[in-house]
């Protein structure tokens, strides 16, 4: 219960949380080793964590023995406890070949749909069988545990998905609610970091053969003169020239010769730990012509985004880009600027 509270069990995952609990669980039982399977397709299992098992265990050869292999398998199959020693007093496996000086204990740690992995550790064997059976109870108390965390950081990832999508549908209302351009495009920054969680979302839009900066997440005004936004607005052509998104996490040794350069400068000028650009392109019905609307840019200063984050990513391209889109054509209608004047003098 100790660990499960732990700060740092909640902030690091299941990892952490499973080196904890297996260090703690080896020092009450005062066991020699043990660790925590993964079960993957029948009949895979996988190591997920261990501690000592390369010093109690002949470098841990024992791991890939076949009666090891079985013992496990036989307490995913039974979906109970099991303990193996040298005499096999319990009857529990008899069929398994026992080949090391210690006690195998497992335990099966259980999900609704079925046994997820195994909790096992190593014991000098003992004639108190009572000890015996109090060890195989630890076990199974700690195998519940670690089922519980699994159970909690499953509802934990449903409640984050559930909120994502109340996120995105309310970021897709604020993109559409509006077709000005400037609107559309300080929703798009705006809205997009706060969905990607990122530090800053820059969107800039093709006039001409060039690209200007249109909006910043966080602003409503800054400096078109300045160094950062002229040296953003070279990457970005250089980007768009190129018909690829550009991910940069720190290293620019992979980089082709033409985004290596302007991308330092940039770096130089915003500190940024990680980018995203990404080009807006907007295809005709017939696929025979394709547009470039503008860049988006993703940056962060601290740390580059996570899987999950970069998983988003495409979402969010595909939504800035409709909404540009419908931006830019009613931005473009005939007449729409006299339309404006006339809405202004009644106003």
């Amino acid at each position: 219960s100790d660990v499960c509270s732990s700060d740092l069990a909640k902030t690091k995952g299941f990892a952490s949380f499973a080196a904890m609990l297996l260090d703690k669980l080896i020092r009450l039982l005062n066991a020699e080793g043990g660790a925590i399977w993964i079960c993957g397709s029948p009949p895979d299992l996988h190591l997920q964590i261990h501690q000592n098992l390369e010093k109690v265990c002949d470098g841990g050869l024992f791991l890939n023995h076949a009666g090891h292999t079985s013992f496990l398998q036989s307490v995913v199959r039974r979906k109970q406890a099991c303990i193996l020693d040298n005499d096999d007093r319990t009857g529990s496996v008899s069929s398994v070949e026992k080949s090391s000086q210690f006690s195998w204990l497992a335990c099966p740690i259980i999900l609704e749909n079925g046994v997820h992995g195994i909790l096992e550790v190593l014991q000098v064997p003992s004639n108190n069988t009572d000890l015996s059976r109090g060890s195989l109870k630890l076990l199974e108390m700690s195998a519940e545990l670690i089922s519980n965390f699994l159970q909690q950081q499953e509802l934990a990832k449903l409640k984050e998905s559930d909120e994502k999508w109340r996120q995105y549908e309310l970021l897709v209302q604020k993109l559409n609610s509006n077709l000005n351009l400037n609107n559309t495009a300080f929703q798009i920054v705006n809205g997009c970091r706060v969905y990607l969680n990122c530090d800053r979302f820059s969107l800039l839009l093709q006039k001409g053969t060039n690209l200007k900066t249109i909006a910043i997440s966080g602003t409503d005004h800054f400096d078109r003169r300045s160094e950062r936004v002229r040296k953003l607005e070279v990457l970005s052509e250089s980007v768009a020239r190129s018909n690829q998104s550009l991910r940069y996490r720190g290293e620019t040794d992979s980089l082709a010769p033409q985004l290596e350069q302007p991308i330092r400068d940039y770096i130089d000028e915003s500190f940024a730990t990680g980018m995203d650009l990404i080009p807006i392109f907007f295809e005709s019905e017939s696929g025979n012509n394709r547009e470039n609307l503008g860049v988006l840019v993703i940056e962060s200063f601290k740390e580059p985004l996570n899987t999950a984050q970069e998983s988003m990513i495409p979402r969010v391209t595909n939504l800035a880009r409709i909404a540009l889109r419908n931006a830019v054509d009613h931005n473009n209608l005939p007449l729409i600027s006299v339309a404006r004047f006339a809405q202004g003098l009644k106003q």
